[in-house]
């Protein structure tokens, strides 16, 4: 029995010594990887500050790379090769270039600013000091003319879709002159400062191109900073042009505010030169863009009373125009708009002396007829009210009492048969009739000696119509 207490002792014992050790173990253990990871995060420390060091110094010594090893690219270095660039003008004058050598010349000139613009935007904000001064000091140089230049007969429509208006340049590599150029590179670089000089470049400008240029891209980069911005200098520069360009730019107005843009398309006082007098290509161009919408401008600018009757006759072909435009497309004409240029077409043809109206009158007469469509009897039936508002002159075998029935009779007949018209139609034996009648020889007569007699009428929209 006592071996036994002796064993049971010796156990406990041991067992106590065994547990002992595995604590002294353990403590061993904690203790050398509390040690080993306070090394680790003294050597990682260390090391990150290695990296830390040698990223400042990297840095410092990029600048100092371009500066000692490649002085070419050095913002002022790159403007400047600008400077010694020939002009288009230089090369080609106003002809389409076929010189080879010179082409090669232009070529090159394209392929050096495409270089200098890229330099100048890889720099960012390094570049904005050579950039400005560029700006500053006036430079420019046509780097290419492209000939695909919009007509500048034609008219540039504000309603067309304005869903790209702001993707700039989308489609052109390079620009058309330095200065656009320098533009370009102050949007692609997008900062505070970058955006800054392009928006004061904005304000400044007297050239359309760049006002609208600096004006993109700024709303492109940041439209809720420079909108009220862009929105200011539209509206300052838009006095200072015409026509087609004054067009594009209220169309651009008119993304921003259509509030600001009908202040101004609809302002009659706006159309008149510092002279007082009618700038009636500028109208003739803005009632054909603003279609049925520039009715009541139109209107208040025909009844005027020192609005001259050629003015007026070129306000009808507009407002003719305003209203033909829809064929095919399924917006219909207001007829309450139809009827308002039928009054003015009456108006204009009974203010005609006797003499005037067997000419003036008669053209208008066709003239408006032409807005008409085959199949729609309702303008069919405006056209005829507006004959009846035509009285008849007194003055027998007149020749706008002979085309005032002529069209009355032929309208009548379209809308009577409807679509049916044409149908049995000979054509050849009605124009034979028509030919025999000495109706259309008698027209053009009269129409030509007109003009003959008016050669102040040559530059009018009444009389390009007629030929």
């Amino acid at each position: 029995m006592k071996k036994f207490y002796i064993l049971i002792l010796a156990s406990v014992i041991l067992l106590g010594l065994t547990a002992a050790y595995v604590w002294h173990c353990r403590s061993a253990q904690t203790e050398w990887t509390a040690r080993q990871t306070e090394s680790w995060d003294l050597k990682k420390q260390e090391l990150q500050s290695q990296i830390d060091d040698l990223s400042a110094k990297t840095k410092e010594l990029k600048p100092q790379k371009t500066k000692l090893d490649v002085p070419e690219l050095e913002p002022q270095a790159l403007t400047a090769r600008l400077q010694g660039m020939k002009d288009w003008s230089e090369l080609f004058g106003n002809n389409v270039p076929t010189n080879s050598a010179m082409k090669k010349i232009a070529h090159d000139q394209i392929r050096e600013a495409y270089f200098v613009f890229q330099g100048l935007q890889d720099q960012g904000d390094d570049s904005l000091d050579a950039i400005r001064d560029y700006l500053a000091n006036g430079h420019n140089v046509t780097l290419y003319r492209p000939y695909n230049i919009q007509d500048p007969n034609e008219y540039f429509d504000p309603e067309r879709s304005s869903s790209n208006r702001y993707v700039v340049d989308r489609h052109v590599v390079m620009p058309e002159t330095s200065r656009l150029g320098f533009l370009q590179v102050l949007g692609n670089i997008k900062t505070p400062a970058s955006l800054g000089i392009l928006c004061n470049t904005m304000q400044s400008t007297s050239d359309f191109r760049e006002l609208t240029k600096a004006g993109n891209l700024l709303l492109a980069a940041d439209r809720d900073t420079y909108v009220q911005a862009v929105l200011a200098a539209y509206i300052a520069f838009y006095p200072n042009i015409h026509g087609v360009t004054q067009n594009e730019l209220l169309a651009s107005i008119k993304d921003i505010s259509k509030d600001e843009y009908n202040k101004l398309v609809l302002d009659p006082d706006s159309f008149y030169g510092e002279d007082g007098k009618l700038r009636i290509d500028d109208l003739y161009s803005r009632i054909r863009s603003l279609k049925e919408d520039s009715i009541p401008l139109a209107a208040e600018i025909f009844n005027r009373a020192d609005t001259s009757l050629k003015d007026k006759s070129d306000i009808l072909i507009g407002l003719e125009r305003a209203i033909y435009g829809y064929r095919g497309d399924d917006h219909k004409v207001d007829p309450a708009n139809v009827e308002q240029v039928s009054s003015i077409y009456a108006s204009f043809i009974n203010g005609l002396s006797n003499e005037d109206k067997n000419t003036l009158g008669s053209m208008a007469l066709m003239f408006y007829a032409t807005a008409m469509g085959e199949n729609d009897t309702e303008r069919q039936q405006q056209y005829l009210n507006l004959i009846d508002q035509l009285p008849a002159l007194q003055e027998e075998g007149s020749l706008f009492n002979e085309t005032r029935d002529f069209m009355k009779n032929t309208i009548s007949q379209m809308l009577k048969k409807g679509e049916d018209f044409g149908k049995d139609f000979d054509s050849a034996m009605a124009q034979k009739e028509m030919f025999d009648s000495g109706f259309p020889q008698r027209f053009m007569k009269s129409s030509l000696d007109f003009f003959k007699e008016h050669p102040e009428w040559k530059d009018s929209h009444f009389y390009k119509n007629f030929n």
